[in-house]
């Protein structure tokens, strides 16, 4: 008998279907590989999120604590709020700072201000002439050689940074102490806190640089407490994103900043502002947000029309003087967007057409190889809301 083998075309045929089978394996190795890689990484990034969730989150609740929504005097023509936001920061005159380079120019993030004052450190201001027998300043509670107050005020070190506060007065004061409180006759003179207005040093000592509303040097019920404040920021320095703070605002060139993540690779913050002349239960208006408005810095200097109207319409120009000082009197809420990306990146991505960068996937983030993800911590101003008829 006549053994028969395969012929070529079996074997070839054969040969075929082996390799379909093998490419199939193969390709759902490689699918099932990408996946668990971006399952991994993905599972990295909530973890670092949510720990950044849980530090932020304190912090915006600290938020105008002791003063609530006034606006600060920081000397001169510089204002603030207890919380605020600078779109696109470059930090310029900070060393150490730098934006996003190359492909990644486009993701320089917005900082985010956040201040408070110290409700357990209080010291009332008195009187600088409690008895006017010097011929002193009467119910002046500022004089050339700082701020009078109702006791000896021991907890004010030197270079420490105080808000004054007054709950009558839409307008808080930002002064730092420049020497230890001097104890003052009694009877005669309130003991002294030497101080100047902080962080602008250039204002006179004496005189009444905090007056919107009312004077807070003249008003009885002013207190003096420590300021406390927080500065975070996306940092690529190294090459790579960093968020970091630190525990000044506004920070100065000269601060020291405290990493606090590496996988944060942009940050946004979206304002809620609210119209006070309704009952509650009407949507927030943010800003920026698909509703018209820009971010409320841009509104410094512009007018309450168009993407900088306010809801409700503008106040009496003791409590809204411009179109920024009534939205940012109005915040509510708070959203912070962080997009966190891997360490590790799955092949090359894809470049633009016109070789300037990567395309942008469905999020509009860069198609780079690496996973992204984007946490939103939105919280509630309260202590702004606490802030009585401002």
């Amino acid at each position: 008998m006549m053994r028969r083998g395969f012929t070529l075309m079996e074997t070839m045929v054969a040969s075929a279907l082996g390799m379909v089978v093998l490419a199939g394996t193969l390709t759902v190795g490689v699918q099932l590989q990408g996946r668990a890689f971006r399952e991994q990484q993905t599972s990295l990034i909530q973890g670092g999120t949510q720990a950044m969730a849980e530090f932020l989150g304190p912090a915006l609740q600290r938020a105008g604590e002791g003063m609530g929504n006034a606006r600060i005097s920081l000397g001169g023509t510089a204002f603030a709020y207890a919380i605020q936001v600078t779109t696109a920061d470059t930090f310029a005159g900070f060393p150490g700072f730098s934006r996003p380079p190359g492909a990644y120019a486009a993701r320089i993030s917005d900082s985010l201000q956040i201040r408070w004052a110290d409700p357990t450190s209080l010291a009332s201001l008195a009187a600088c002439s409690l008895s006017g027998a010097d011929g002193g300043t009467g119910q002046f509670s500022r004089d050339v050689n700082g701020l009078c107050t109702q006791t000896q005020a021991t907890s004010f070190d030197a270079g420490t940074a105080v808000f004054l506060v007054n709950p009558d007065l839409p307008e808080a004061c930002s002064h730092i102490t420049t020497g230890a409180a001097q104890l003052g006759t009694p009877g005669v003179h309130a003991p002294i806190l030497p101080s100047r207005p902080y962080p602008n040093s250039a204002e006179p000592a004496s005189g009444d640089g905090c007056a919107m509303g009312g004077s807070v040097f003249a008003t009885p019920g002013t207190s003096a407490m420590l300021a406390g404040g927080m500065t975070f920021r996306v940092n690529w320095a190294s090459g790579s994103p960093v968020l970091e703070y630190t525990n000044r605002a506004p920070p100065l060139p000269s601060d020291t900043w405290t990493e606090l993540s590496q996988d944060v690779e942009q940050m946004t913050v979206v304002l809620g502002v609210t119209n006070l002349q309704v009952d509650a239960g009407v949507p927030l208006t943010w800003f920026p947000g698909a509703d018209g408005g820009v971010p409320i810095d841009a509104c410094v200097g512009a007018g309450p029309s168009g993407p900088c109207s306010v809801p409700g319409g503008m106040g009496p120009p003791a409590l809204d003087p411009t179109a920024w000082d009534a939205l940012m009197r109005r915040v509510r809420a708070v959203e912070v967007h962080l997009v966190a990306r891997s360490s590790g990146r799955q092949g090359s991505g894809s470049a633009a057409p016109d070789g300037g960068g990567f395309t942008v996937d469905r999020d509009g983030n860069p198609d780079d190889g690496r996973v992204r993800r984007t946490l939103v911590v939105t919280l509630a101003t309260r202590n702004f809301s606490l802030a009585g008829s401002f």
